[in-house]
């Protein structure tokens, strides 16, 4: 499956005897430090919570190398081999990154905003100028159409269909696994539901790969389509029935990815007639030992349209089922979150506010449950919601868990940040100003700070709060000059750009050009592009040439050379692709063409596509960025599952949802 190359490089990497051309593709750029997260790709962390004890500070050494991609599964790093190249797992675990401490990592606000920056970023709505309100399915989900009418950079449908998708569909029938994963998913994100019959039969002709990689992929592309003609296929997948079974030639049994893959997908059809069936999955006693199933199988439901007066007291219901595995039960309230996140308009998950709060406030609530419902609260509570905003806050005050404190102050962001009548709830918003101020100035944990930053600039981004915007900008431009920890900088950084703080630009700027420290130096360039300050375009199409550069921070400059709309990114992007040597400078330049999303990058890319004497790698990576620029939602596709997560309770099948790009 497409794997992730994490991550923000905040701490050192070390590539164990990994040649300098040899990168996965596909991958997220989603967390902080150049290190393998706990128990990525496995179940979940149920390692006790631990503390970094700060951004900067030296960790403990590293373990002893895994096992390829059960390696993987475990956390563990692996050295790369030719075994696992070849099988199409090109991973982060193959190629050597080398995690510190088991519970390291997750603590950090580079974790809550890789999965959470998407609908701020918001890029290809910026480039065609088009809005779209949050809150809204579309936004969310990927299920609303974007604006044609101003789409004048962006491919069109036509040109998905006449130029694009005739070359893609072919590579489907293609032996080797990175070309097959990345045509199959690039397909799927960027055909309309109407235009969906021109690649459904190809889809799942492709369920029956040699790889397992191509059918988990084919799988996961058919919920990506969306099309409601998927559901019955992808039923049979979930089911492991007879026919699944055959669709997959796996006649012992479909694998456990595949059903975990077809459990997302029919969530992000999102058509109630599977309730039933995600019903009978969580309640068989036979299937306890498929975690990774169930665990999808209860998150997907939560993205169900409608039937939510039947789905509410199955979600509350599981949520305090302790015989469910702890995992798997997390996810309950993330479900019970997106049906309200999904549907603005439906009452029945509100309703269960107060159970919610209650099972937050229980001392014998799990830790994985307690940090999936301070993300809930976020989702299901309004500034009215007394006891919910105090639970949240006595959380920030008294909570053991650094993670549990740490939700608890982006739902309160959250939470403020909706209420379209603060003049109404003047008392509340007073008391979270002031809460967001403390933490940011004054933390009583110095780890709070970061999160202070985006939970005020969150907040503050409310247009309807009088003063609290400028009061905001201008207490983290204080606290941006007084912290000397790059970390925090970065967080500090994305607040004020997050709040157009134009003002703060001098004073970002000359951070910028004194420091070497490129994860800092790639927030920054965010910030400015978030600001549009078009005049740092000239610096950014330079740097983003530069040959070695950290891919990371090649990403982030393509982010922030479109979120400015800058006219020559594409051109300079496409000649730097055209004459870059290793597979390093490829991928990097063919992702950064994809973030920016202008259609005059399709002929080069398809150029890579079709040279079969390129590597596979290469024309994978190319197909990557085809799918993002033609993706056919403002947000990408798996946003549905990053935004409002609990990313510390995740089973390998949601690893790899949320680390492809």
């Amino acid at each position: 499956m497409l794997k992730n190359l994490l991550a923000a490089g905040l701490s050192t990497v070390l590539l164990l005897s990994v040649a300098p051309d040899v990168f996965g593709h596909g991958g997220q750029y989603r967390g902080p430090g150049d290190t393998v997260p706990p128990n990525l790709g496995g179940g979940g962390d149920t390692a006790p919570p631990g503390n970094p004890g700060g951004p900067g500070s030296p960790g403990p050494g590293a373990p002893a190398p895994g096992r390829g991609r059960s390696a993987a599964a475990s956390g563990a790093p692996a050295a790369p081999t030719a075994a696992n190249a070849a099988a199409g797992r090109v991973t982060t675990a193959s190629l050597g990154f080398v995690r510190r401490s088991r519970a390291e990592g997750f603590e950090r606000w580079e974790f809550w905003w890789e999965h959470n920056k998407e609908p701020f970023l918001n890029l290809k709505a910026r480039l065609d100028n088009s809005a779209v309100m949050t809150g809204s399915v579309g936004f969310f989900t990927g299920r609303g159409k974007r604006n044609e009418a101003l789409s004048t950079n962006r491919p069109s449908a036509e040109d998905v269909k006449q130029r694009i998708i005739p070359k893609l569909i072919p590579l489907m029938g293609e032996k080797h696994p990175d070309v097959v994963d990345s045509s199959v998913l690039a397909v799927g994100r960027m055909l309309r539901v109407d235009d969906a019959a021109e690649a459904l039969q190809p889809l799942i002709n492709t369920l029956g790969h040699d790889a397992q990689t191509g059918r988990e992929s084919a799988t996961l592309s058919l919920g990506v389509l969306g099309s409601s003609e998927a559901i019955e296929v992808l039923k049979h997948l979930m089911l492991d029935t007879r026919e699944g079974r055959r669709l997959t030639n796996k006649p012992a049994e479909v694998e456990d990815v595949v059903r975990a893959f077809a459990a997302a997908s029919l969530g992000m059809i999102g058509d109630s007639s599977v309730v039933d069936d995600f019903k009978s999955v969580l309640n068989d006693d036979r299937l306890k030992s498929k975690r990774d199933l169930r665990a999808m199988a209860l998150l997907s439901i939560g993205l169900m349209r409608d039937r939510h007066e039947e789905i509410v007291p199955f979600l509350l219901k599981c949520m305090t089922d302790r015989n469910l595995d702890r995992i798997v039960r997390a996810q309950a309230p993330i479900a019970l979150g997106k049906l309200k996140e999904l549907n603005p308009e439906s009452t029945v998950a509100t309703a269960a506010l107060g159970e919610a709060v209650n099972v937050f406030l229980d001392d014998k609530t799990d830790l994985h449950l307690k940090r999936s419902l301070a993300v809930c609260l976020g989702m299901l509570a309004t500034v009215q919601d007394t006891q919910a905003v105090d639970a949240l806050m006595n959380a920030v005050a008294q909570d053991n868990d650094d993670q549990v404190r740490h939700f608890s102050i982006m739902a309160l962001a959250q939470i403020g940040a909706q209420d379209e009548e603060p003049d109404k709830n003047a008392e509340t918003h007073s008391k979270l100003e002031a809460f967001f101020m403390r933490e940011l100035s004054r933390p009583k944990r110095i780890t709070h700070q970061p999160y202070g930053s985006l939970g005020l600039a969150v907040y503050a981004r409310n247009e309807n709060l009088q003063g609290t915007k400028a009061r905001a900008i201008g207490k983290i431009m204080e606290a941006f000059k007084k912290t000397n920890n790059p970390s925090f900088k970065g967080a500090m950084a994305v607040g004020l750009g997050l709040l157009n703080a134009e003002e703060a630009s001098e004073l970002l700027w000359e951070e910028f050009e004194d420091s070497n420290d490129q994860p800092l130096k790639g927030y920054i360039a965010l910030s400015l592009g978030l600001t549009r300050q078009v005049s740092k375009g000239d610096t950014f199409r330079t740097l983003i040439q530069k040959k070695g550069l950290d891919f990371k921070f090649r990403l982030q400059l393509a982010r922030a050379l479109g979120l400015m709309g800058d006219a020559e990114a594409v051109s300079t992007l496409v000649k730097y692709l055209q004459e870059s040597g290793t597979l390093n400078e490829t991928s990097s330049a063919a992702q950064a063409l994809g973030l920016i999303g202008d259609k005059s990058a399709i002929d080069p890319l398809i150029a890579i596509v079709e040279n079969k004497t390129k590597n596979p790698l290469q024309r994978g990576f190319a197909c990557v960025a085809l799918g993002i620029i033609a993706e056919k939602a403002d947000l990408p596709w798996n946003v549905v599952f990053s935004v409002n997560s609990n990313y510390r309770a995740k089973v390998p099948a949601l690893s790899e949802i949320l680390d492809i790009l």
